[in-house]
């Protein structure tokens, strides 16, 4: 749909996407990798399906560890634009956990966090970056 009417992780990696996009002209190459996590009843599940042939993942847990944070068997996925993102957001979104509540009988009561990490590479200065975007969402998830 339009911008406007897109969510906040769809227009944060398209600002993402199109800056280091500019940033090319200066030598840079970026790659990019998507995770999705929600947290539900204290419970952490990934929300990217298994790749072909995959076992079934081990219970997720956090664990801090050298001033970081991290969920080791969280699976992440390469992106390369903003339609591949799209791809995978509605993949994760099929299957969040619902709840009932009074307000509706659809609505989500987890927490959902994205996550990008971004690398980037200067063949003219030799210069290696890494970030990270980070979202959380939250407030209830209305379906349909």
């Amino acid at each position: 749909g339009a911008p406007e009417q897109q969510g906040v992780i769809p227009r944060a990696a398209a600002q993402v996407f199109g800056h280091c996009a500019q940033l090319e002209l200066l030598g840079w190459s970026f790659d990019f990798q998507a995770s999705f996590l929600e947290i539900y009843n204290e419970e952490l599940r990934d929300l990217l399906p298994p790749k072909e042939g995959e076992e079934a993942k081990p219970k997720l847990d956090i664990v801090h560890s050298g001033g970081e944070t991290h969920v080791p068997g969280l699976r992440s996925c390469a992106v390369a634009s903003t339609e591949q993102l799209a791809v995978l957001l509605a993949q994760a979104n099929k299957v969040r956990s619902t709840a009932s509540t009074k307000c509706n009988e659809h609505s989500s009561r987890s927490h959902y966090l994205f996550r990008m990490r971004i690398s980037g590479r200067n063949t003219r200065t030799r210069e290696a970056i890494e970030g990270e975007l980070n979202l959380v969402r939250r407030r209830a998830l209305l379906d349909g």
